[in-house]
Order: structure tokens, then C-alpha cells, then sequence
């Protein structure tokens, strides 16, 4: 079996220090790989400073931090190891009000999350919430490993006596539960993450999966304080056994009931084993879709930089498929990032994008794993033009939200020039009013009143920078990912509705390669002499006076330039974009800062 990560030296016997070291080794090694990260939910782990090899970790799916003692270890030709789990549950987390008194009460205090940073130093408060024990069996020399996981299905202590308040009241009655865990399923959480890090590494699945269980024993606390333990005959002491290799079934030879596969999904899917199905699978969760449009300009990617941060930090991974008109992408140039970002069809999303779609998606989700995936269209893209798309891939991932951007500053000239503008608008959940603080209020007003009578289902937002909360778009699902196409066209053999497109409208788009390195007045007097056909030009430059690679951005009345924060191997260019474009006299004006060999 594959488990160098263990030991550098596996010709030898493993010494109690290497067994204890596999599983955070085997945790590091499956996390470099940021799919598995995020498909078990692993938040990391911290090494307890008067025990190293013990540690403090947190997973996605409890709010508490969970604890992890090695206790024991017995090296040799099958060797084994033990250790603790324990869970400290967060004030807000509903396990504070299952846990005994004692347990609620050390949580609370001032200092529990420095004792629990280092709970092997402070027994008498950690010992209050071990929750199972964990076994791991290694072989010699043929490498098998096992994994165990041993925990009562419900931890509990009655209070014969009852617990009084100061008021004279019963926080537990007489005879009632004063604790009530469900210690099996918290620590689950755990292992099967644990194990799926073996998995993960390994590129195997567990070949047997086996359980055993014993009658569990409860606690009785009596009225001075002491604990008795008795029989629980509604509750079960359960042990769960994963093994990758037969050999270390030896160590566990009572262990021979079924498990359900399901609670052990994740790990065929970090083994790479395809396992369709199972919805209520964390690890199978379809990420959510964004739609966002706008046209030319608005700001749709100030926008998508904020929503990326505001996820990030919230340890929820964005990607990010983009459609741009023209051959070059340029709006990935200001995206934070890399590895997060695919560009596909060049031109406007419609006809051309069946089919890209849903390679995009599948992409995505098979490397990254997101939480959501942004699709930021084209500036000239009609939304209304992808509602059938929509419904062909909802097994891939649910439709959360279409979202355009509306350029409150060049809102009518916009909607003047095309129609793709208001079907931008027609098509959206939510539309954000942005760069409202270049018009006055009575204009935000008369806009806000235009962009309602086109679509009054939509939710309208103001903002300045493209700023909104992106948490509103966490929630719910967009009213397209049920609604059912009413017209359609017979196109290049597919069925989808169609509306108006940039092509209709005359809308065309010009590439030219630019010099390796250009004067910036010359440039800025360049960008500023575009006719009134130009609409919009963007580019990627390297300035004379500017070290780096610079990402260009035109509208009329407007030239700005901004670092490029995704490098590239393109070579400098410009996409002009704009109606009835004369490309013989464009190409005439940029002629003196253009490469002559790529132009020729």
C-alpha cells in the first residue's frame, strides 16, 4: 500500500512516534489538494504545544473544535495505535445544551479556548467532553491499515437527585437527563473525514467496511456528586472498522456486521471511485450558479471581486467561467486567483455556449470542487438567450441567481443603443443599480422607476464600486431554475429561446496585437480619438513608464488603466468593441501602436 507518508524508512518496524504521526501526515498530504479540502470540509488543524503530536482541528460540518489525543501504541509485524476524540462545542453550537453542567460550565469560562488550544496539559477540563476512541492498525511489511472508531450512540448522565437553580427552580429535573451526547455521530464527523484523508492519499477506497456492537453503559450522578455507571439498554456502544488491505482485520476479529455505505461517501469520492447519486451527500452538494450580466462597462467585475472575497473568507471557494466577446479574454487579468477562473466560447453566450456550459461546470466541480460558480457573460450576452441551458444542467448545479449590473451613468444611452440592455434587465433576479454616485438623486430615482416597469419581479440594489452584500445571494434559487421555456427556435440542431443578439443589433468586435511596449499619452490619445461606432475597448498593455502589464480600460469619456493581477502569456493587445465598426480605419488610427508583424 502506498503509505510513504508515514515513515521515510518503511523497510523498518514503525516506532510508536511514527504511528502517531500518521494522521496528521496523511491530513497535510490529502489537504495540498484543494478539491479534497473542500469536499470533506477539513478547516485545518493546530498541534498542541505540551503534546505535538496531539491536535485541535475543525471540519465545515460542526461548529465546535474537535480534539485528538494518541493515548497508546504497540509497534510490531501488526502494529496498532490509540487515541482520543473529544468535542468542545461552541456557546452557540446546539451541543452546549447536551453536554453535562460541568462540561457547559468550563466551556463557557473566560479561558476555555486557550485550555482547549492545549487540552492534553489540562485533563480535568478536556476529560469532560471525550467523546470515542479511535484505533488504528498498521502491517508489516505489506502496509495494510485499518482504521476503528468506537463510541456510545448516546453518551449520558442522570441526575438522580436533580440539579436545582439558584431561584429554586430545576435545570434538570429529578431523575432526568443532565446529559444527553450524541457521541457516536459527532465523532463520525470526524473519522470519516480522518479516513478520507486516507483515502485521499492512498487513491483507494476502504475494501471492507464492518461494524460490531455492545450494550453501552450510561451514568447515574447521586446527590453528592459522584458517578455510577449502569447498563444502557437503549443504547448501543458501536464500533465502525475501515480497512484498505485484509491483514489488519486481525485486530479487530469481532467486527463483522454491515455498514452503510453512505455514511462513508466522501471517501470513494476522494479515492477518484465515481459514485453517482446519494443527494443528501455533503461531498455531492451541486454548487450554486450565478449568472451575471451587464452591459458593456457596468462594473460586473467590480462586483465579482468583492462576492469572491466575501466567500473566501468565509472559507467558500468561488469559480469563475467566463464568456467574452472576441478571441482574448481580459476580464480574468482582474481576478484574484488562477486556478479558479476558465474561460470558454469566444463570442456572445448563446447558440455557441451549448454545450461549453456544462464542460465548464463539470470541469470546475471535478478540480475545485466550489461552493458556487460565477458565470460572468459577455457585456453584449442576452441572459433570456440561456434559459433552456439552464434546465439542461440542473443536475450539475442549481441556478441561484441571474444578476445584471446596470451602469446608472450611461443607463439611457445604454439602453438607447441596444437591446440587449433591457433584456439584461428582463432576465434578472436581482439587478445592481451601479455607479450611483455619478448621477443625482432625482436621476437614481427616474432610473430606478425605468428599470422596475421593465422587470418588477426583480429585486433592485444601489451601489457605488460595484458594493453589495453578497450574502443575499447565498440563499434561494432564481426564478428561472423552475420556470419552463415558452419559445423556441429550431438552432444548429438544439431547442432554446431566442432573443435579440449582438450580432442582430450589428455588434462586432476587433482584435489587434499591441507593441511590446507603448507610450501611455500615446495610448490615452489614442483611446480618446475612438469614434462614436467604439463602445467599449479593454486590453492588456506593457507601458513605458509602468513596470508590469497593465490591464486597459475604455468608455467613452473614460480611459483607466489597472494592474493586472492574473498574469498571462499573451501578447499585448486590445479588443475594440462596438456597432457597425469600420476595422480598416480602427486599424489605421492604433497604427502606431500596434505590432506590424501580428497585424499584418
Amino acid at each position: 500500500m502506498p503509505i510513504s507518508f508515514f515513515s521515510p524508512d518503511s523497510e523498518r518496524l514503525p516506532t510508536p512516534a511514527d504511528l502517531f504521526a500518521l494522521p496528521p501526515n496523511w491530513m497535510t498530504a490529502a489537504c495540498m489538494d484543494g478539491r479534497f479540502r473542500r469536499l470533506s470540509g477539513w478547516l485545518g488543524l493546530a498541534s498542541a504545544a505540551s503534546f505535538p503530536r496531539a491536535f485541535t482541528c475543525r471540519i465545515k460540518t460542526r461548529p465546535g473544535i474537535f480534539g485528538f489525543l494518541p493515548l497508546s501504541a504497540q509497534p510490531g509485524d501488526l502494529s496498532t495505535a490509540d487515541f482520543r476524540l473529544f468535542y468542545f462545542p461552541a456557546l452557540d453550537d446546539p451541543m452546549i445544551e447536551r453536554v453535562s453542567l460541568p462540561a457547559a460550565i468550563a466551556a463557557a469560562s473566560p479561558d476555555a479556548l486557550e485550555l482547549i488550544r492545549d487540552f492534553p496539559a489540562h485533563p480535568e477540563f478536556s476529560d469532560l467532553f471525550a467523546i470515542a476512541e479511535m484505533q488504528l492498525a498498521l502491517t508489516h511489511p505489506e502496509h495494510a491499515l485499518g482504521l476503528a472508531l468506537t463510541a456510545p450512540t448516546r453518551r449520558r448522565i442522570t441526575a438522580v437527585a436533580g440539579i436545582a437553580a439558584p431561584d429554586g427552580s430545576w435545570l434538570v429535573p429529578p431523575g432526568g437527563l443532565e446529559e444527553d451526547l450524541p457521541a457516536f455521530d459527532l465523532a463520525r464527523d470526524l473519522f470519516r473525514v480522518l479516513a478520507g484523508g486516507v483515502a485521499a492519499t492512498m487513491k483507494a477506497a476502504p475494501d471492507a467496511m464492518l461494524a460490531a456492537e455492545a450494550t453501552a453503559t450510561w451514568l447515574t450522578r447521586h446527590a453528592d456528586g459522584s458517578l455510577t455507571p449502569s447498563e444502557a439498554p437503549d443504547d448501543r456502544l458501536r464500533t465502525e472498522v475501515l480497512t484498505w488491505g485484509a491483514a489488519t482485520r486481525a485486530a479487530w476479529p469481532e467486527v463483522t456486521l454491515p455498514v452503510d455505505a453512505g455514511h462513508y461517501q466522501l471517501l470513494r469520492i476522494a479515492a477518484g471511485v465515481e459514485t453517482p447519486g446519494l443527494e443528501d451527500c455533503a461531498a455531492l452538494k451541486r454548487p450554486r450558479l450565478v449568472v451575471l450580466s451587464g452591459f458593456l462597462g457596468a462594473g460586473k467585475t467590480s462586483f465579482l471581486n468583492q462576492f469572491i472575497e466575501f466567500h473566501l473568507a468565509r472559507d467558500q471557494l468561488v469559480a469563475v467561467i467566463q464568456n467574452e466577446i472576441g478571441e482574448t479574454g481580459v476580464d480574468a487579468h482582474l481576478l484574484e486567483g488562477e486556478d479558479s477562473v476558465l474561460a470558454i466560447d469566444a463570442g456572445c453566450v448563446c447558440c455557441s455556449l451549448a454545450g461549453s456550459l456544462t464542460r465548464g461546470i463539470r470541469q470546475l466541480t471535478a478540480s475545485l470542487a466550489p461552493e458556487f460558480i460565477v458565470l460572468e457573460t459577455t457585456g453584449l450576452a442576452n441572459p433570456m438567450n440561456m434559459i433552456d441551458e439552464f434546465h439542461e444542467i440542473s443536475d450539475l448545479a442549481e441556478l441561484a441567481a441571474v444578476i445584471s449590473v446596470v451602469d446608472a451613468a450611461r443607463f439611457r444611452d445604454n439602453l438607447a443603443a441596444s437591446g440587449v440592455t433591457a433584456e439584461q434587465i428582463r432576465a434578472a433576479d436581482t439587478v445592481i443599480l451601479n455607479k450611483c454616485d455619478l448621477v443625482s438623486d432625482a436621476e437614481r430615482t427616474e432610473i430606478e422607476a425605468q428599470i422596475q416597469s421593465i422587470n418588477p419581479q426583480a429585486r433592485l440594489i444601489a451601489a457605488v464600486n460595484g458594493r453589495v452584500k453578497p450574502a443575499v445571494f447565498g440563499e434561494g434559487l432564481s426564478r428561472h431554475s423552475e420556470n419552463k421555456a415558452t419559445s423556441v427556435c429550431d438552432c444548429a440542431g438544439h431547442q432554446h429561446v431566442h432573443g435579440v443578439t449582438h450580432a442582430d443589433e450589428g455588434f462586432s468586435a476587433l482584435r489587434l496585437t499591441l507593441a511590446p511596449a507603448i507610450d501611455r499619452d500615446l495610448l490615452t490619445r489614442t483611446l480618446q480619438a475612438s469614434p462614436p461606432s467604439v463602445l467599449r475597448i479593454k486590453g492588456v498593455a506593457l507601458l513605458t513608464d509602468i513596470e508590469g502589464p497593465q490591464v486597459i480600460q475604455y468608455l467613452p469619456g473614460h480611459v483607466d488603466f489597472e494592474p493586472v493581477l492574473r498574469a498571462a502569456a499573451d501578447a499585448p493587445f486590445v479588443l475594440i468593441i462596438g456597432r457597425d465598426l469600420d476595422a480598416a480605419a480602427l486599424k489605421q488610427l492604433w497604427l502606431p501602436l500596434l505590432d506590424q508583424e501580428m497585424n499584418a
